[in-house]
This record gives structure tokens, sequence and C-alpha cells, in this order.
């Protein structure tokens, strides 16, 4: 059985749709969940809170031990923090 090229217009447009609509809902979710993030809130619904972990272990924490530009070596502990070169803070607190 062949199709028309109507019936491949109307599959391809109906698919195309499909697309459209996955990725509008994705932005949508990650939109939120940053937003949400940055206001200290939490969604604890599925989708919103998987994507607020995710952003926040993967974008938006700050860690300073991993800022070359804010530690400093130190024989006895290791490294310790440089003096008046950053400021650190999260979303939890500054």
């Amino acid at each position: 059985m062949s199709l028309t090229s109507k019936q491949k217009a109307i599959w391809f447009a109906r698919i195309f749709m499909v697309g459209v609509f996955y990725v509008l809902g994705c932005l949508s979710l990650v939109g939120v969940g940053f937003v949400a993030n940055q206001n200290k809130m939490v969604i604890d619904l599925w989708p919103f809170s998987s994507y607020q972990r995710y952003l926040y272990y993967n974008d938006m924490r700050n860690i300073w031990q991993a800022q070359k530009t804010c530690v400093q070596k130190d024989e006895a502990l290791i490294y310790v923090p440089k003096l008046g070169e950053c400021s650190f803070g999260n979303i939890e607190y500054q």
C-alpha cells in the first residue's frame, strides 16, 4: 500500500507537531525548575523535582574548593581559602 502525497504530508505534520510539543514541554520543565531554584522553592512533583535536582547539582552549585583562584595550598590542611579573593554563596546562603 502506497501513501499519496497528501497522506505523507499529514503524517509529516503529525510527527513534526509531536516533536514541537515534546521540545516545548522539556523547555517548560527546565524553565520552571530553574525559576523555582532561583526563588528557593522546591516543587515536590516528579518531573519538576528531577529537573531542579539536575540543574542544582550540575549548573548552579558553587563549590569554592574547586575554584583554583579561591584556594591556596597548605602543608597541614592541604588547602585553605584565600582571604579577600572570593565570595562564597549558593542558593541557600550567601
